[in-house]
């Protein structure tokens, strides 16, 4: 079930406050005001109104909490085959954004909700930037519109990506073959790139994202590392 809401500060919170026990996986929050939109590691999303698209999915998926991470490739992959439906050639940047153009049009954000060491739903939340032209102070930031050219109807693209993730639930019971399809489409994998780690610039290439969500990058000079998240950064 979709609802839509004039205005929301973070369509997370206002599905977290919507859902009871009985809410079913699928349900979905979406508004073309999103005001205090929420990304990764405490950092807002900020989204023009009226241009993008923000919304929450709830899903309903019992995982014991170390085996969480699997959502998260869940996600990605399942934006990647929503963006491949419409003809947009899409990456996925570690930990969970996605690039097109070799710019961040999306971004993820998931909460779990856990009882007795297992996760039984997940809230979660999809910022993907439709028709926004104007990015003030975010130069790695753009939109399906600049880097297509086309303009991008809300409601429409909203119906592509809740379809594509209920006809793929059932890909959660193989995180493995997630792995494979998320390391096969990830951003500047094999390639020669440019990343900071301990306040220092350094020439590096991205080998694999590992099981548990690390990062194996060849570093210059450092060799064969393996990274979690906010260890090190991949500077486009």
């Amino acid at each position: 079930m979709i609802h839509k809401v004039a205005q929301a500060e973070s369509t997370n919170d206002f599905l977290r406050d919507l859902i009871s026990e009985n809410s079913p996986s699928g349900t979905v929050i979406w508004t073309e005001n999103q005001t205090q939109g929420k990304g990764s590691f405490g950092n807002r999303w900020i989204s023009e109104k009226g241009q993008n698209l923000t919304f929450s999915y709830l899903l309903r998926h019992f995982v014991s909490i170390d085996k969480q991470i699997s959502v998260s490739w869940w996600v990605s992959v399942c934006l990647w085959k929503a963006l491949a439906k419409i003809g947009v050639e899409s990456q996925i940047k570690w930990p969970n954004d996605i690039i097109v153009g070799g710019k961040k049009v999306g971004g993820i954000l998931i909460e779990p909700k856990i009882v007795e060491k297992n996760c039984i739903f997940f809230i979660v939340g999809v910022g993907i930037n439709l028709n926004q032209t104007q990015f003030e102070n975010l130069p790695k930031a753009s939109s399906l519109k600049l880097e297509t050219g086309k303009d991008f109807i809300l409601e429409e693209m909203l119906t592509i990506f809740v379809e594509t993730f209920n006809q793929n639930i059932s890909a959660l019971e193989d995180p493995n073959e997630l792995l494979l399809f998320y390391n096969q489409h990830l951003y500047k994998k094999d390639k020669v790139a440019c990343f900071k780690f301990e306040e220092q610039i350094y020439n590096g290439v991205i080998r694999q994202m590992l099981p548990d969500g690390k990062l194996l990058v060849e570093l210059q000079e450092k060799g064969s590392q393996i990274f979690a998240q906010k260890q090190i950064e991949l500077l486009f």
